[in-house]
């Protein structure tokens, strides 16, 4: 799909080497650029204290604070970090969605569902607890909640992380709050400060799309009002202190199935101004500043607005070093096409969910031939619409291949051209030109051919932006301009360009805002203090390596200094590593997700890594080892019980059996069978698994069969809707806890398979031998 093409092409490390077709009909093909090496030593004194997450390293490096060759050491604590970063953010997870659909928005410290099992988030390796060191504040509010968001991966209509709360009161009037429950009747709560006294809300609804009108705005019993052709509701209020405040919102629709509604800004008249950002507390090194990494193949899709809005304590005067990307729409068109304008052209499908604007209409004017203008397939007439800027002489239009009849449209006259690479028109003055393209017939996906005008004043190959034309980083007391040159090409394709800072931020307290500006966003942001410098890499010691078999390597080393050995394994407990004299050498985790081990200083020696079971491993190991057995005791006994009753069958005379009850077997097979069970289930889920196995055991053996049944399919349901990305979320929990039960019900049966069904009938008696009647007929 169109989004997945975009995702690989914004990840580090692919390249596409072959693409085919158009628009959702494109086939491309990717490889991974270059192989890593197993192993890599990493100089002890360029391992980075780093206070985030892993997939901050991409933005480190991109940004100098992590020199080619270095490692990142992740620590939880800010005051041992060299760098602190708002890459770790407090996040509740559903880990039955992908990736990038399965993280809330950032969440305020106080909101303890990133640490509660079931929307509990993942922790960086070589961590057990979730620790969430950027948070979520609101200015002018204690609180902000609402009865539904397509932002929460719970949501039953889930859209994107740009649409949860914070989008209420982010200032940024192209980001919305969406409903995300099909409910007509939404309510959003504001929890405000102490004294706040506001005048009347202010609701600026959202449109476009499928988002659905919204019909009443009211807070409590007074009800709002929207002027005519207007977007935007007020509720007048008493202007009385209120300490929370809950705005009803109602549209068209039944429960459960109305459409969407969407809210982009809330005000109050009179009251506290609101403002929402993330906050993190900078230690004594440089402060990383980073866009929300889901907003890499579409900007709209991370919850980040156009400004990153971040409150990270005192700083002492810093150098700014500022990176800026395109944001898709029209007013970056405008900066990519000038001094020309193309508004009014055709837009692309999902031109609002675009990563770049490679298929905008901008591509069409931009002379690279890898970049089309691909119409949105509704339209059957396509429209290029130019403004030249000024008034200039057009003659000649050129095509870089026909595509069809064109009608072209001046300030003062309108021509239909036949088909043909190079257009002519009488000449004229004009400051506008329209190119209408007809599709073929069948094409839905149908680009545009490039479009050229001799003799006419147009773009050149850079984009040159003055101080503040590119954005500005500061305090609400200044702020320090951006500048920008750049090649127009690269930021058509959506790249992230280093921008000019204009100076230092001085020192000082208070937020700090990366502002953007129109057609361009911040995609990060490094305040270095003035006398930081990044860790110098020295001469890392020598490294080849063999790998033996799977799971073991042997790693011959050179000599040198106080090392870190990187794999380019996950880390897990289960991996060890000796030296030559046998000593094991202490673990670390590299990077948040790779295994490494600690290398002291010392001549060339040889390393053997293996991946060996660790203590749980073991304790699960030899738990299963004896159930094993102890069902192999059982089935000998029970072959040994089996050939001497048949032994005394043989041997034994025919004798009339009067009928008896069926032996019920006692106690022992009982206890047997929930023992073998509590075994089976401690091996399996631990614990909860030993209870849940013993209760297997219970079930009545007229209800075994459709207990599993029932109890599998659940196990089911729960493996796909909660999913198992970690062994502690809901998922992983409730599917190993079923499956427990189950094995507890056939552990059982193994055991005491008769007990529970009915006793077997009396024997019937035997035939008459002697030509009497059959006791059995009727008289």
């Amino acid at each position: 799909s169109r989004r997945a093409s975009a995702t690989v092409a914004a990840s580090p490390g692919f390249e596409e080497i072959w693409s085919q077709g158009e628009g959702q009909e494109e086939i491309s093909l990717w490889r991974v650029e270059g192989a890593a090496a197993p192993a890599a030593a990493v100089p002890e004194d360029a391992m980075v204290a780093t206070d985030g997450a892993p997939e901050g390293w991409f933005a480190l490096t991109a940004a100098g604070l992590l020199q080619p060759g270095a490692g990142m050491r992740l620590t939880g604590e800010r005051q041992e970090a060299d760098v602190t970063t708002d890459t770790l953010r407090w996040q509740a997870l559903n880990s039955g969605r992908p990736p990038t659909r399965g993280s809330s928005p950032t969440l305020p410290a106080s909101d303890p569902r990133p640490g509660t099992m079931g929307t509990r988030a993942l922790a960086p390796a070589g961590t057990r607890e979730v620790v969430g060191e950027t948070t979520r504040f609101y200015r002018g509010l204690t609180g902000l909640a609402t009865s539904s968001s397509a932002a929460d991966p719970f949501a039953p209509f889930w859209r994107g992380a740009g649409q949860g709360e914070p989008a209420l009161v982010d200032g940024d009037s192209e980001t919305a709050w969406v409903s995300g429950d099909g409910e007509a009747r939404q309510q959003v709560t504001l929890t405000l400060p102490k004294g706040a006294q506001p005048d009347a809300v202010l609701v600026h609804e959202a449109w476009g799309g499928d988002l659905g009108e919204i019909t009443s705005v009211s807070v409590g019993d007074r009800e709002g009002s929207k002027p005519q052709g207007s977007w935007t509701w007020r509720v007048p209020l008493d202007g009385t202190e209120r300490r929370s405040l809950t705005i009803d919102l109602t549209t068209r629709g039944s429960a459960g199935d109305a459409p969407p509604v969407g809210v982009r800004e809330v005000e109050l008249e009179g009251g506290p101004q609101l403002g929402t950002g993330l906050e993190i507390t900078a230690g004594e090194g440089p402060v990383l500043l980073t866009r929300d990494p889901r907003a890499a193949a579409e900007v709209a899709a991370g919850e980040d607005p156009a400004n990153l809005v971040r409150r990270v304590g005192d700083l002492p005067e810093s150098r700014v070093q500022a990176a800026v990307r395109v944001r898709p729409g029209d007013a970056g068109q405008d900066l990519l096409a000038a001094p020309w304008s193309l508004q009014g052209s055709t837009p692309p499908d999902d031109a609002a969910g675009s990563a770049d604007l490679t298929d905008w209409p901008v591509a069409a004017i931009d002379g690279d031939p890898a970049t089309r203008w691909t119409p949105a397939t509704g339209a059957a007439e396509p429209t290029l619409s130019l403004d030249l800027g000024r008034t200039q002489r057009v003659e000649t239009i050129r095509l870089s291949r026909s595509a069809g009849s064109v009608t072209v449209e001046t300030d003062s006259d309108r021509y239909v051209l036949p088909a043909g690479t190079e257009l002519t028109i009488p000449p004229q003055r004009t400051r506008s030109l329209d190119l209408t393209f007809t599709r073929p017939p069948g094409r839905a996906a149908w680009s545009a051919p490039e479009v050229s005008l001799p003799g006419v004043d147009g773009q050149g190959d850079e984009v040159d932006l003055d101080c503040t034309a590119a954005g500005s980083v500061g305090r609400s007391s200044g702020s320090i301009g951006l500048a920008l040159t750049a090649e127009r090409s690269r930021l058509l394709a959506g790249e992230t360009l280093p921008a000019t800072a204009c100076g230092d931020l001085p020192a000082g307290d208070g937020d700090i805002t990366a502002a953007a500006v129109p057609g361009l966003v911040p995609e990060r942001v490094a305040l270095v203090p003035t006398d930081w410098t990044a860790p110098e890499v020295g001469s890392p010691r020598s490294v080849s390596s063999t790998r033996e078999h799977a799971g073991s390597w042997r790693i011959d080393v050179g000599a040198g200094g106080d090392s870190v050995l990187a794999l380019t394994q996950g880390a897990n407990e289960g991996w060890r590593a000796v030296d030559e004299d046998g000593d094991e050498l202490a673990p670390v985790t590299v990077d948040g997700w790779r295994q490494g081990f600690d290398l002291p200083e010392g001549d060339a020696e040889t390393v053997r890594v293996e991946f060996t079971p660790n203590d749980d491993h073991r304790t699960a190991l030899g738990l299963g080892a004896a159930a094993v057995a102890l069902l192999l005791l059982w089935l000998l006994l029970e072959l040994v019980l089996h050939r001497r009753a048949g032994a005394v069958e043989d041997e034994a005379e025919a004798v009339v059996v009067e009928p008896a009850p069926v032996p019920r077997g006692g106690r022992a097979p009982f206890v047997m069978g929930v023992l073998l069970a509590a075994v089976v289930g401690i091996v399996v889920a631990g614990p909860l698994g030993l209870l849940l196995g013993a209760v297997g055991a219970l079930v009545p053996v007229r209800l075994r069969a459709p207990a599993v049944v029932v109890v599998l399919a659940g196990a089911g349901v729960a493996l796909s809707v909660l999913g198992v990305a970690e062994r502690q979320s809901a998922g992983a929990w409730v599917s190993q806890g079923l499956g427990a039960l189950t094995l507890g019900v056939l552990a059982a049966a193994l055991v005491r398979a008769g007990v529970g069904v009915p006793e077997r009938a009396p024997d019937a008696p035997p035939g008459s031998t002697t030509g009497a009647p059959d006791p059995r007929s009727s008289p």
